[in-house]
């Protein structure tokens, strides 16, 4: 009888250890661009064209990118390229535009202001923009013991490394934790000197090292429960 009791209490005991063991793991979910600080380029007057927009992006996700303009005097020549520069697609707007992409991939796009004149029917350009740049880097997120974060970065094109920010604050008081190659992971196991705390959001987002300078990644937030 005691032999059957203590078995019955191993199981239960089990049981229980294993609930709770399913019951732990950590929420991550993507921001997109919103939470990063603002990448601006401009086109520059040019002849007819007084130029007075700049371009911004407003989302990006590991398959689509969203980027609007400030002025809508004129109608814009949008180009999305790859790390290499060339041109893979091509639209015209106003005031914004969107595009697809492939998560993992590094991308840049630029654009032009055109006016067409009723008179002459002619149709004038500006000069290009400069480039702004991106990376569809989709990081991985995982729950290790003792409640650290793990980062995985994946292997990317182009990228010589990234740069990892973390906040407890949407938008705001962003610190760097970690440079890594893609492919390489590290863990989080305190956030500004304190251990990660249940119940808790953290903010980050990652930055990409490609052709000597650093561009935007996706962002998100994260907490353990």
């Amino acid at each position: 009888m005691k032999k059957r009791m203590g078995m019955l209490i191993a199981v239960v005991c089990a049981a229980f250890l294993m609930a709770a063991a399913v019951g732990k793991g950590v929420k991550a979910e993507t921001l997109g661009a919103a939470d990063q600080p603002d990448q601006v380029v401009s086109a520059p007057s040019d002849g007819r064209i007084k130029a007075a927009s700049t371009m911004t992006v407003d989302s990006l996700s590991a398959t689509k990118v969203g980027i609007e303009f400030n002025d809508g005097t004129y109608e814009k020549e949008v180009q999305l390229m790859n790390r290499s520069g060339k041109v893979i697609s091509t639209d015209t707007c106003w005031y914004s535009s969107s595009f697809s992409l492939k998560k993992n991939t590094v991308y840049y796009i630029r654009y032009r202001e055109k006016y067409y004149d009723y008179y002459s029917g002619q149709t004038y350009y500006t000069s290009w923009s400069g480039k702004l740049g991106f990376c569809t880097a989709k990081f991985s997120l995982k729950l290790k013991k003792g409640r650290k974060i793990k980062y995985k970065a994946p292997k990317v094109a182009g990228v010589k490394n990234f740069r990892v920010y973390v906040s407890t604050k949407s938008g705001s008081k962003y610190k760097k934790v970690k440079t890594l190659k893609p492919g390489k992971s590290f863990k989080l196991k305190k956030f500004r000197g304190k251990k990660i705390k249940k119940y808790k959001t953290y903010y980050w987002y990652a930055t990409a090292k490609v052709n000597g300078s650093y561009v935007r990644c996706l962002a998100g937030y994260w907490h353990v429960y």
